[in-house]
């Protein structure tokens, strides 16, 4: 009885060692060049699904060609935290310790820049509605108290969620 919770790993090539968790293996990917983050990945009880492997080998091939979008979207993101810094009476810049921070901020006006003020802090890639969903989840400067989430069906974006 007790071996139905005991803890079922596996080796997976590429990937390293995965950690099955529920439906979810657990792991860690590269994305970029020594940025190296947390990996959900969905399976069945004995691996994870095919497509969410193939996802996740593709992913820091892909990345590249997917910071564009995501970087308009984050500056987006970031234009009324922007604003409410330069407002005194929402108290935003009180919430920021580090003035460096806040000056940054208030400095961020294109794309790349608001790439550049963000860091991909993990990965989840599952199966919706027969498409693969990859989520990367980043932290920004301006959002300290929630991951932001990219999400796309087949390497095609779907949107940019503000908490996940």
């Amino acid at each position: 009885m007790f071996g139905l919770f005991k803890k079922v790993s596996i080796e997976q090539p590429e990937l390293g060692s995965l950690t099955r968790h529920g439906k979810e293996w657990i792991g860690q990917i590269e994305v970029q060049s020594g940025l190296i983050v947390p990996l959900e990945l969905e399976g069945t009880r004995e691996a994870p699904h095919p497509q969410t492997c193939a996802a996740a080998f593709e992913l820091p091939s892909k990345l590249p060609s997917l910071i564009p979008n995501i970087s308009n979207h984050l500056l987006e993101h970031l234009e009324p935290y922007r604003d409410a810094l330069s407002d005194p009476e929402t108290g935003y810049a009180d919430e920021i310790d580090d003035p460096v921070i806040v000056k940054r901020i208030q400095e961020i006006v294109s794309p790349q820049e608001a790439w550049s003020a963000s860091k991909i802090c993990g990965v989840a890639i599952g199966i919706e509605r027969g498409k693969v969903r990859t989520l990367l989840k980043i932290d920004t400067e301006w959002d300290v108290e929630h991951a932001l989430g990219a999400f796309y069906d087949d390497w095609q974006f779907m949107e940019l969620n503000g908490s996940v």
